[in-house]
C-alpha cells in the first residue's frame, strides 16, 4: 500500500490534475465497477450460506504455506482495480496541489493511516472471530458492503453526469 500512495502522488496525481476530464472518466469506470461490486455483495447476502466456512474448528482449518500466503496477499493488492481507484488515483489527486515540502507530510500521513487500517484489521479479524462464525453476520456485512458500494457509485456517476452536462451546455453555447 505504502508503494502505491508514493506512485500516486509523486506522479499520477500531477497527470490528473493536469487532466480533470481524465478523472471524470475514471470516476464513471469507478462507478460501473463499484455497481458490479455491490451487486455481488447483495446476491451475496441473499444467497445460501452453504460456501460461507462457518466452522471454527481448529482441526478443520486449511494450513497455508507463507510462499502461497505471499502470493495471495499480492494477487489480491495488484489485481484489485479499486487499490488503484483509491490509493493511487484518489491520494494522488488529494495531494497533487500541495507544495513539495506539505506533500511529505501528506505522504508520511497517508502511509501512516494505512498501517494502522490494516494493521487494525488484521487484529480486528482475530476478535470479530466469534461474530463471524455467524452466518447472519456475513448476511448484514455483505448488505452494508453493497450499501456503501452503490452509494459511492451513484456519487462518481453524479460527478461523471455533472461533467457531461456541463460540457453539453458549453458546447450549446459556442
Amino acid at each position: 500500500d505504502a508503494l502505491l500512495i508514493l506512485i500516486g502522488i509523486s506522479g499520477i496525481g500531477k497527470i490528473i490534475s493536469s487532466y480533470p476530464q481524465l478523472l471524470t472518466y475514471i470516476a464513471l469506470l469507478g462507478a460501473i465497477f463499484l455497481f458490479i461490486y455491490g451487486s455481488f455483495s447483495f446476491r451475496d447476502a441473499i444467497g445460501s450460506t452453504e460456501n460461507l466456512n462457518l466452522n471454527n474448528n481448529k482441526q478443520n482449518k486449511n494450513k497455508v504455506s507463507l510462499k502461497k500466503a505471499i502470493a495471495m496477499v499480492l494477487a489480491l493488492t495488484f489485481l484489485n482495480p479499486h487499490v488503484y481507484l483509491d490509493t493511487v488515483l484518489l491520494i494522488g489527486s488529494i495531494a497533487a496541489p500541495y507544495a513539495d515540502e506539505v506533500k511529505y507530510f501528506f505522504t508520511l500521513g497517508a502511509i501512516s493511516a494505512s498501517f494502522l487500517w490494516f494493521f487494525s484489521l488484521g487484529y480486528g479479524a482475530r476478535l470479530l472471530t466469534p461474530l463471524f462464525s455467524k452466518a447472519i453476520t456475513w448476511k448484514v456485512l455483505n448488505i452494508m458492503i453493497g450499501v456503501v458500494m452503490w452509494a459511492i457509485a451513484w456519487q462518481l456517476l453524479g460527478a461523471f453526469l455533472n461533467f457531461f452536462c456541463g460540457m453539453s451546455s458549453i458546447s450549446s453555447r459556442g
